[in-house]
């Protein structure tokens, strides 16, 4: 499995991108079985509430539910297919049908939501926002 920038990346990789965003990452990223380096950047595979990345002011957290057919089967986390399939179910994953997917929320401590994003290519600088 190699990183592709949009659901795997060196967990290095990953936490220079975060750094130039204004962010410090967490430890929190989930590593790909497949790879001592990868992690996954898709929130679908982490659980509500995990946070990589924060700021004095605010966090990046994993948030809302997941539901993707694999196989002719629905699941509400990729995580039950890999347990279900196999690790190598991942590298199907540009052929999942992904019926709703959860999203990266950016909210200040306070608790109130400031922005959400999909894709790190989407992830604002922190100054932008205000965080």
């Amino acid at each position: 499995m190699k990183p592709d920038g949009l659901n795997f990346m060196s967990k290095n990789a990953i936490c220079m991108v975060i750094e130039q965003l204004g962010w410090n990452p967490r430890d929190s990223f989930i590593k790909v079985e497949l790879s001592d380096d990868l992690v996954f950047l898709k929130p679908d595979f982490y659980e509500s509430g995990s946070i990589i990345a924060s700021s004095k002011r605010a966090i990046i957290v994993a948030d809302g539910e997941s539901e993707v057919i694999i196989r002719n089967e629905v699941f509400s986390s990729p995580i039950n297919a890999v347990t279900k399939f196999g690790i190598h179910v991942l590298y199907e994953i540009d052929d999942w049908n992904w019926v709703s997917e959860k999203e990266w929320l950016i909210k200040k401590l306070s608790g109130e939501w400031i922005k959400t994003f999909s894709t790190f290519y989407d992830c604002p600088y922190r100054t932008t926002i205000r965080c």
